[in-house]
């Protein structure tokens, strides 16, 4: 099981056009923990920097 802190989050996740714009300058991941979205680029960042930084 994977620590929270290194859980990745995508776009797909939110409706915040803020949040959406921050994750895709920071991906870091061609995959979301949460909605399971795969890609061949980076499209998801850690869940934990997204809170600390918004």
């Amino acid at each position: 099981m994977q620590n929270w802190q290194d859980q990745r989050v995508c776009v797909n996740c939110f409706e915040d056009d803020g949040i959406k714009q921050f994750i895709k300058k920071n991906a870091d991941s061609n995959g979301c923990y949460f909605c399971e979205t795969k890609s061949q680029k980076p499209i998801a960042t850690c869940l934990f920097w997204s809170e600390y930084h918004l």
